[in-house]
This record gives C-alpha cells, sequence and structure tokens, in this order.
C-alpha cells in the first residue's frame, strides 16, 4: 500500500510538473507577444505585482503542490465525483499559491476568495476529461484493466 501511494505521489508530481511547464511556458510567450505588440514590459505578471522570476516559481510551486495532492488522491479517479473533488482541490490550491506570491502572508482577500473558488470549479469542471484520458490510457496499456 506505501509502495503505491508513493507511486501515485510520483505520478502526480510529474503531471504536476509537467503542467507548470506548460504554463509558464505559456507566460513566457505571453510576455513576449505583449513586448512586440507595444506593451512597456515583457513580465507577464506585472499585473499581479509579482517579478517573472516568482511567477514562474509560483506556478512551479503550484505544480509541485497540486501534483502532490493530486497523486495522492488518485485513488479517487475511480469514481467521477472523487474526480471533480480532486480537480476542484488542486484548482483552489493553485489559486492560493498565486495569492499568496502576489499579497504575501495577508493574501486571504474577497478577490482571492473568489477566484479562489472560480478556479475550483473550473478545476471540478475539467476533470472528467484528466478521468477519461488517465483510465483510456490505462486501458490501452493493460488490456482492458481499468483503476
Amino acid at each position: 500500500m506505501l509502495a503505491a501511494m508513493v507511486n501515485n505521489a510520483k505520478f502526480g508530481v510529474v503531471i504536476g510538473l509537467t503542467v507548470a511547464v506548460g504554463f509558464a511556458a505559456l507566460s513566457s510567450i505571453s510576455g513576449l507577444a505583449g513586448l512586440s505588440l507595444g506593451r512597456p514590459s515583457p513580465n507577464p505578471f506585472v499585473s499581479l505585482h509579482m517579478t517573472y522570476a516568482a511567477g514562474l516559481a509560483c506556478h512551479l510551486v503550484a505544480g509541485i503542490a497540486g501534483g502532490l495532492i493530486g497523486g495522492l488522491m488518485r485513488p479517487l479517479v475511480r469514481w467521477m465525483i472523487g474526480a471533480m473533488v480532486i480537480g476542484g482541490v488542486v484548482g483552489a490550491l493553485t489559486c492560493v499559491v498565486f495569492a499568496v506570491g502576489e499579497y504575501g502572508r495577508h493574501f486571504w482577500n474577497s478577490d482571492t476568495k473568489e477566484m479562489t473558488a472560480a478556479f475550483g470549479l473550473i478545476g471540478a469542471a475539467i476533470a472528467p476529461y484528466f478521468r477519461y484520458k488517465i483510465r483510456s490510457s490505462r486501458r490501452a496499456g493493460r488490456g482492458g484493466a481499468s483503476p
């Protein structure tokens, strides 16, 4: 059981880091695109009052933390509602990480509460897609077995 938990945690961290690197790349591209469109700074995080390095660090921290929690909760993917709970938790956690990066230790305000709820709902809404992808890849790899 412990070995399965460790494997799930590793899986989650790898997925979380993959998503984090993808979003960091998108942020970098949007910063460069904004610079070419006349924006004074290539920093895509300037509206969040963060440096570029802090924004990228938030992506990585959110990816690792969200992936770890999602990986540890992976057995819940067996049920659709479990996948939606995982998506909601990971989505809300991602928003909280960015709020801490923006506001520091005084991060919990009315804007953060609304954004956390929105990100949690978005995570819960897209989780069934990821559940389907994980289950279909497992079925293909094991001849029909599912989690």
